[in-house]
């Protein structure tokens, strides 16, 4: 089994910096393969350069933007992102052929694009009521127009894991819930375990780590 790449979801960074900066300075003296994700309202507010800066230099950064626009302005801000050396961000998978342009500015670059599949706050039933097809089939859907489309990866949730394994896509899962951390933020939680066995690449975790007052020990 494969320890996947593990991002330090920072969800207040826009709200409390002072205070995730120094949970961020705890976090950073333990040991291991992580990193630090950061919402977009944090890049919007703070600018995306500078925000990066605030994080140690030694960490990879996954700006969870979420993006699906015009191919110009999802081309321009894969510019900014490449250029402030981001290491992932995510996009829809929906915007489809608009994606083109991002793709081939990451070429010669470390910043990998990331495609969102399905978001793990929703069900089977609302895959079915927007997609009328179930969350599995979906999540396999777009997971293989993400490769036609040449992105490197997909962000998914970990209870369709099984469905792409066959997949050569970076697999990314959020919503990753310790067995003894309950909270009704997502429908699609798994325990880190469940998604190392099941083949994920790159998991996400914030509340479980961040909400807790040993962040440290959490990690």
């Amino acid at each position: 089994m494969k320890s996947p790449l593990l991002f330090v979801a920072l969800d207040d960074l826009g709200d409390k910096e002072q205070e995730t900066l120094q949970a961020v300075r705890e976090l950073d003296q333990v040991p291991g393969n992580f990193g630090y994700k950061i919402n977009l309202d944090c890049l919007m507010a703070g600018g995306i350069r500078a925000t990066i800066r605030k994080l140690p230099a030694s960490r990879l950064v996954f700006a969870d933007t979420k993006t699906w626009n015009g191919k110009r302005t999802v081309t321009d801000l894969t510019k900014l992102l490449v250029d402030a050396g981001v290491d992932y961000f995510n996009v829809w998978i929906q915007a489809d052929d608009q994606l083109a342009g991002a793709v081939k500015a990451t070429e010669g670059s470390k910043t990998k694009v990331l495609g969102v599949t399905v978001l793990t706050h929703y069900s089977d039933d609302w895959c079915k009521m927007y997609f009328r097809r179930s969350l599995e089939k979906t999540v396999v859907f777009l997971t293989q127009r993400a490769k036609d489309l040449g992105l490197h990866g997909v962000v998914l949730p970990g209870t369709c894991l099984s469905v792409v394994k066959d997949s050569d896509r970076i697999k990314t899962v959020p919503g990753i819930r310790m067995e003894n951390f309950k909270d009704n933020r997502h429908k699609q939680e798994v325990t880190p375990k469940f998604a190392a066995q099941n083949g994920a690449d790159i998991v996400v975790c914030g509340s479980p780590i961040m909400k807790v007052s040993n962040k440290a020990s959490a990690l």
